[in-house]
Order: structure tokens, then C-alpha cells, then sequence
């Protein structure tokens, strides 16, 4: 049994925040939390570790991940099964360390989450906590069809055999590909509904990429139990969303770094911050397509065509993401982040950034907490800092619940009350 205390604490849980808070563990469980004379009346014999001007909060989770993914590592991408394996077990264990016990991955490459799950099971590896889709599935030609982590499958019979083989080989969600990067659905109603309908008949969940209005009407009519990205969600949509119990996960952070990035890009070029608008992006592609041969500050029309696309994205979050929270939908945090120079699973920067498009900090620090265990199924058992829930916590320096900043700054992660070394 051991006490552990700190300034504050998040409990991942009906916005609830306890000031001079306690949390006492046992046995990889969690028996009390609340203020500190509560819970050291009721176990005074217990050892107490004060971590001072912190803040306790649950170890996150991140709803969007990609196990193995190396997109973002071409050497590790050369490799065979056994690299990738490792390479997302060292990825995996470095999330660990900065606070994120559970992951939902949502396509990875056959065999890689069955195996880290199983060495983890007998010891091997410290790592989060899996939840699988296994390999995503994708019309024909459809988005991300080049990828092992995707499997092409058309029709809705073929379809629902991909989702019991899926099944079969130990998936516990199932994820679908319904657009990419234009207003276009890939899949037909009937195919997707198809895909629902055999998910919930196996007691499974199923999970669906849809930015565009059109595509996220039909998931939402099919019944998806969430919808990643939705970069264009309409407060509407949200509502409709909410009613029918689907939640929502933006994938905000990964987005607003990608148009940031390329933003810099055209600075870099001479182009001053005013010039960086959709507006004027818009002119200097009409420009560049009117004459090819025009150099538009060393830019090319597919790459001046990102930077506006980025540019909407972000704006759509700017003006929809707080009105669709209002709405009711559920929003929880999944980083997506298949681009390279970051942080494994940096669920702290889409806190952040939710917090940047209008959510306050407990409400984003709830989207990798207490919502995203329940939408999980795993209400009561991880997310939230509750008696008979999982140790799996998170201390972090400074005060969380005002400045999510404080989440960069890791000073201890339990999980299953076990202190992992840093």
C-alpha cells in the first residue's frame, strides 16, 4: 500500500479536481483518492510520497495510434517484421514513460500488436495497454490501399468476412477507410452499414476515417462508435453524433502542426504573415495554374494546394470544435502522429491544442481519461482515479488543471501501481 501526494489532482471523471490531494494504491489497484487528510485518516499506516506543486491525473490514452507505423522512418520501413516489431515496442515504451498506459491502435501490420501484447503479457516489455482494430479496410484502391496495416475488401459480404477474419486474428475494434483527401465517399452506404451491422453482431465496435461532410453523414447513418479526424465537422453533424452515441476524436494536434509547418515553409519564401491566408493562397494558385511555367516564390501548385488545404482545416477547428463539445458529442484525444520529429503518441500536445481551439484543460485532459475508458469499454477500469480502477497514473509538474503545459513536464507514471523508471 502506498499514499502518494501532490497539489492537486485530476480525476479524469465528471470534471472533478481536488486541491491538496491524495491518492492511496494497492495491489496494482486504486482503493481512495481525494483530499489529502481524507485519505491518510483512512489509511494512516500507509507510506506517503509527496510529489509537492503537482498535479495526479490518470494515465492517458490515445484513441488514435498507428503500432509499428514508419511512415516517418523510411530505414526502419526497409526492414523486415522482426524491425518494425522492435521499433514499435522502444516507441511504445517511450510513450509509457511520459504518461500514456493505453493505447487504441487503429491499423498496424498483421502480427505486430498480437506479439507486443503477448510480450507484454509475459513480462518482456513495459508498454501501454493495447487496443487493436488489427489492419484497417479500405475499398478498392481506396485510402491508404498501399499500406500492410490496410486490406482492400469491396461488397458488403466481403466486407463482413474481412470483419470476422479481423476478429478471428484477435481484433478488438474495426476500423474503416471512408475518404481521403477529397469530398468523395469510398465506401457505399450499404457498404458501410454492412461493416456496422457485423461489428455490433460480434459485440465489437467499429471506428471509421471520415473527414467530409458527405462521407461523415453516412457513417453516422451507418451507427460508427467513432469518427476519426472529421476535420470538417459541422456543429449539426455533432448533435446527430451525440444522439446516437458516437464520438468524435479530431486528431487536431497532427493537422495544425502539418499547416504550421508547411506556413513556415512560404515564410521561409519571402511570403509575410498576412499573405498567409486562404484567401490569398487561393490567388497564388489561380496564378500558378492560369501559367505553369510562373514561379510563385519557388512553390509548386500541388504544394501551395496543402497549404490551403491545412489552412481550412485549422479554421474549421477554429470556429467548429468548441460548438461541437456544446453539442454534446464526445471528443477524445488521438494523435495520429505519423510525421517525424515528435514525441511517440504525443497525447499531451493534442490536449493542448484541444485547449487552443476552445476546450478548457480538464475537459481535454477528460478526452484521453475518463471519456476515451468509456468509449472503450473500460469504464471504471482504466481512465479515471476512482476507487477499484486500475494504478495507472500520471504526476506531472506544475498545475495541469489551469496550464496544460504542465503535461510536458513528467515526473512519475505508475501503471498497474508499479512506478516506471524514467
Amino acid at each position: 500500500m502506498q499514499i502518494i501526494t501532490a497539489r492537486r489532482l485530476i480525476a479524469g471523471k465528471g470534471k472533478a479536481v481536488w486541491e491538496n490531494a491524495a491518492l492511496c494504491m494497492e495491489g496494482g489497484l486504486i482503493k481512495a483518492a481525494g483530499t489529502a487528510d481524507l485519505v491518510r485518516d483512512q489509511y494512516p499506516n500507509a507510506p506517503v510520497c509527496d510529489y509537492g506543486e503537482a498535479t495526479i491525473l490518470p494515465g492517458l490514452i490515445d484513441m488514435h495510434i498507428h503500432v509499428g507505423d514508419t511512415q516517418s522512418r523510411p530505414d526502419v520501413a526497409q526492414g523486415g517484421q522482426l524491425t518494425k516489431i522492435l521499433f514499435a515496442a522502444w516507441e511504445l515504451s517511450q510513450a509509457l514513460k511520459r504518461g500514456i498506459t493505453t493505447v487504441r491502435d487503429v491499423a498496424s501490420e498483421p502480427g505486430v500488436c498480437a506479439a507486443l501484447r503477448q510480450a507484454a503479457d509475459m513480462g518482456f516489455l513495459k508498454i501501454p495497454r493495447i487496443v487493436t482494430c488489427g489492419t484497417a479496410l479500405a475499398a478498392s484502391g481506396g485510402h491508404g490501399w498501399p499500406l500492410k496495416s490496410v486490406e482492400e475488401v469491396d461488397g458488403p459480404w466481403k466486407i463482413r468476412e474481412a470483419v470476422r477474419r479481423n476478429i478471428r486474428e484477435g481484433a478488438d475494434w474495426i476500423k474503416a477507410m471512408a475518404d481521403e483527401t477529397a469530398d468523395m465517399p469510398e465506401y457505399t452506404q450499404e457498404e458501410l452499414d454492412a461493416l456496422v451491422q457485423e461489428c455490433h453482431r460480434h459485440g465489437k465496435k467499429a471506428a471509421v476515417h471520415a473527414s467530409f461532410a458527405s462521407t461523415v453523414d453516412m457513417c453516422i447513418k451507418a451507427g460508427f462508435d467513432t469518427i476519426e479526424h472529421g476535420i470538417f465537422l459541422t456543429p449539426q453533424q455533432a448533435r446527430a453524433m451525440a444522439q446516437k452515441g458516437i464520438a468524435w476524436v479530431p486528431t487536431a494536434a497532427v493537422c495544425t502542426r502539418i499547416a504550421r509547418e508547411r506556413e513556415q515553409m512560404m515564410a521561409d519564401r519571402g511570403l509575410a504573415a498576412a499573405d498567409l491566408t486562404a484567401g490569398n493562397v487561393e490567388v497564388f494558385l489561380a496564378a500558378q495554374r492560369a501559367n505553369p511555367a510562373a514561379d510563385v516564390r519557388g512553390l509548386t501548385a500541388e504544394q501551395l494546394e496543402r497549404v490551403l488545404f491545412y489552412r481550412k482545416v485549422c479554421d474549421a477547428y477554429a470556429h467548429n470544435l468548441k460548438p461541437c463539445l456544446d453539442m454534446g458529442v464526445t471528443i477524445l484525444a488521438g494523435t495520429d502522429m505519423v510525421i517525424g520529429g515528435t514525441e511517440p503518441a504525443p497525447v499531451e500536445e493534442e490536449i493542448i491544442c484541444l485547449t487552443e481551439y476552445g476546450l478548457t484543460a480538464v475537459e481535454a485532459v477528460e478526452s484521453a481519461t475518463g471519456h476515451a475508458a468509456r468509449v472503450l469499454g473500460l469504464e471504471g477500469q482504466i481512465g479515471t482515479l476512482e476507487p477499484g480502477a486500475a494504478a495507472d497514473i500520471l504526476v506531472v509538474e506544475g498545475d495541469a488543471a489551469r496550464r496544460p503545459e504542465a503535461l510536458r513536464k513528467t515526473l512519475a507514471v505508475y501503471q498497474n501501481g508499479n512506478q516506471i523508471a524514467q
